[in-house]
């Protein structure tokens, strides 16, 4: 029985790493600052994901793909929805949220419906709030700071 679960083991590490996959905490995305100075850091769970944030009345897209290791900003919608649509039809992708309003709260219907629509056209698996594996927990945090690079492989 050993030998087959060790069998078993050694198969899934080679398919994981020919399908390009790493681990959740390989792809750190956000740190999460507190007020007692402590910090911790928020982890990419899909291969693909991105924020979409409306602030002070500017939005601000990042754009995460795990298997390149790369993150890409823009504040442009256009730009911010050419990238989207070069991720690959189907591919599961997180839309990162906080756990009290989305980042995009108060963004114009109209951009907000601009994103939905590539999301629906390219046919994304989407990562559901009960997956709970894309929703940023702020309630103790006193600012979240997200990485425009990709942190370094330890």
């Amino acid at each position: 029985m050993t030998r087959v679960s060790i069998t078993a083991a050694a198969i899934l590490a080679v398919a994981v790493c020919f399908a390009g996959q790493q681990p959740a905490e390989d792809f750190p995305i956000v740190e999460r600052q507190y007020r007692d100075g402590a910090r911790s850091l928020f982890h990419l769970y899909s291969q693909y994901g991105f924020v979409a944030m409306w602030d002070g009345g500017r939005a601000s897209f990042y754009v995460y793909d795990k298997g390149r290791t790369n993150i890409t900003t823009t504040g442009d919608l256009k730009s911010f929805v050419g990238l989207l649509s070069k991720i690959p039809e189907g591919s599961e992708v997180d839309w990162v949220n906080t756990c009290g309003a989305p980042l995009h709260y108060l963004m114009p219907k109209e951009m907000v419906s601009e994103i939905e629509g590539v999301l629906r056209r390219k046919r994304f698996k989407m990562a559901e709030t009960e997956d709970n594996h894309f929703i940023l927990c702020t309630c103790e945090t006193t600012n979240l700071v997200f990485f425009t690079n990709a942190l370094p492989r330890q």
